[in-house]
């Protein structure tokens, strides 16, 4: 995503007039509106956790908090997420920090969710692959 252009929002008058602006744009052209809609969410959403987190006066811990869990519920993450910075790949002392994430340590440290969901989904898709099926008991008798 490139670089967004975000301004800086104080008063609610200012929020709102941003929000009508930032609407008004869909009557751009139909071709770059499309392309173009992917960053004016993002901007808009932005400014808007931005305003909030100022008008609450949210510390920086908290703030992250409610970065985390927009993503999950736009992304619908219920069984945990990770975000991974690659610019630490070009830091040698973070090789140790990207060896944990292999298939079997992230099984491993997150378990007692996907247990628990692996019980779900036997429940709910009886009739899922069969070896979707084995997965998910497998992970249940897993300890």
């Amino acid at each position: 995503m490139s670089k967004l252009e975000i301004p800086q929002i104080n008063t609610e008058d200012e929020l709102f007039e941003f929000i009508r602006k930032t609407l008004s744009s869909k009557f751009l052209d139909p071709s770059e509106m499309y392309k173009s809609v992917p960053y004016i969410m993002a901007q808009s959403a932005y400014v808007v956790f931005e305003f909030v987190a100022r008008q609450l006066g949210a510390s920086l811990m908290q703030a992250q908090c409610a970065d985390l869990l927009f993503l999950k519920k736009t992304r619908d993450l219920e069984n945990g997420f990770a975000i991974i910075d690659y610019t630490d790949l070009l830091y040698p002392q973070y090789v140790e920090k990207f060896e944990k994430y292999t298939f079997n340590n992230l099984l491993k440290d997150n378990l007692v969710i996907l247990q628990n969901r692996a019980k779900e989904f036997l429940e709910e898709r009886p009739n899922a692959h069969p070896d979707v099926l084995k997965h998910w008991k497998m992970i249940i008798n897993m300890r």
